[in-house]
């Protein structure tokens, strides 16, 4: 089913498998070809692989089927901004912002705003998404490095790097946790669009495992919270599971 393929493909590019995801994902959108989210994640495959007008006519495509999703302005934005075309990344970043306060925008912006020379109001930016998303490791590396332009002696660039080792580890307890998700799901009989679609449907399937208890219920509730887009509270809960398996 076109759900089976795009999961599969959103598992496989997770896990940084660009040319099988973007295969998959094609297959997904062969059989839906008017799912903006097959679109949508379709082109972050392809952006990943290096296929940009790919990645691009696919967003602009999406954007037709649901204009006002802020995370397809976003990714149509990270394109823009790879591109050089700084004026068309900072009005697609911007928009975004109209609709949602998304990290991801947040911080798009805050980059274009810095290539055009505009660092102070690229600072605001990105402390702003900070607030929004306290763990984003990109966030604030860029925090980082806008505040060493400023003052290289700022006491501040200290505990953001010691914030951003402390990040490291969560996320790779969060990828770790998520792999073994994937394959508590498939040793279960578990279709992955369960888990990531339909939280309660996996947490019951994965609970017929003896042994499994509690940490399926985590294990559901990182994918139920990486599904509705609340990255930072999954990865605590994924490292609340950092020793459990």
């Amino acid at each position: 089913s076109a759900a089976a393929y795009e999961i599969r493909g959103r598992i496989a590019l997770a896990r940084g498998e660009k040319a099988r995801a973007l295969e998959l994902l094609e297959k997904a959108l062969s059989v839906r070809p008017d799912s903006p989210m097959i679109l949508f994640h379709l082109a972050r495959a392809a952006f990943q692989k290096g296929a940009t007008a790919r990645a691009f006519g696919a967003l602009q495509k999406a954007q037709e089927l649901q204009p006002l999703d802020p995370r397809i302005h976003v990714a149509l934005g990270d394109i823009h901004l790879q591109r050089g075309e700084l004026s068309a990344a900072e009005l697609a970043f911007g928009y975004a912002l109209t609709q949602a306060a998304s990290p991801r925008a947040l911080l798009g912006l805050g980059r274009t705003l810095e290539l055009q020379g505009e660092v102070a109001r690229a600072e605001r930016m990105y402390r702003k998404a900070l607030s929004l998303a306290p763990m984003e490791i990109e966030v604030l590396e860029r925090l980082v490095q806008v505040i060493e332009r400023r003052d290289p002696e700022d006491r501040e660039i200290r505990s953001l790097r010691e914030r951003i080792a402390g990040v490291s580890k969560a996320s790779a307890d969060f990828d770790r946790i998520v792999r073994q998700f994937s394959k508590l799901a498939d040793a279960h009989g578990q279709r992955c669009e369960d888990a990531r679609g339909n939280p309660s449907k996996a947490l019951e399937g994965l609970q017929k495992n003896p042994g499994v208890g509690k940490a399926a219920t985590t294990l559901a509730r990182v994918a139920a919270l990486e599904h509705s887009g609340e990255t930072r509270r999954a990865r605590q809960a994924a490292a609340s599971l950092a020793t459990a398996f």
